[in-house]
């Protein structure tokens, strides 16, 4: 009996022995085979456009020319074309320009329109510009091409579904030496 008895307990310990191998084994293997799972991809989220309004630049619909360089002449002179492109009306209760167009580096010559109070959605309007009559133009620069910027609520006064259609960038060439 106790010869069987420490048959038994070797088969014991052998089998104990194996199966501790195995779950080792086994447990390298599943180490071995583990793929961490792949990072989510980012995902940016877009905002779906928010009702309000939206007022645009009509880049065909806006038209800037040159004039002469006296004091008495307009430098720059045209037609600047604006949309409401959203649902809600654009109502202004401050009084503050709704189109301003000027060139960043002489905010001396610039022209600021306070019309129209309200623009109902998709609603079209246009406006003149008459910029630097009765200014000095020449020994400033003005020469060669300069970006002129047309700009639709430049106070920010409207809130609108999308601030970030509100400029228009127009090269001009000048010769006022």
């Amino acid at each position: 009996m106790k010869k069987f008895l420490s048959a038994s307990v070797s088969a014991l310990a052998v089998a104990a022995a194996v199966l501790s191998f195995a779950a080792v084994d086994s447990m390298a293997a599943a180490k071995k085979k583990y793929i961490p799972p792949k990072k989510p991809a980012v995902v940016t989220p877009v905002a779906p456009t928010a009702p309000g309004p939206d007022i645009v630049v009509l880049p065909d619909q806006t038209e800037l020319t040159v004039g002469g360089c006296g004091v008495n002449d307009e430098l720059i002179s045209g037609t600047v074309g604006v949309r409401n492109q959203g649902k809600d009306r654009a109502e202004r209760l401050i009084v503050e320009p709704i189109v301003s167009v000027y060139i960043p580096e002489m905010l001396d010559m610039m022209d600021n329109k306070l019309v129209p109070n309200s623009l109902a959605p998709k609603e079209i309007f246009s406006t003149d510009v008459h910029i630097g009559k009765g200014k000095i133009k020449t020994g400033r620069g003005l020469v060669g091409l300069r970006k002129v910027y047309v700009v639709v609520d430049p106070y920010n006064k409207i809130a609108e579904s999308n601030e970030q259609n509100n400029l228009l960038v127009r090269e001009l060439k000048f010769d006022c030496k």
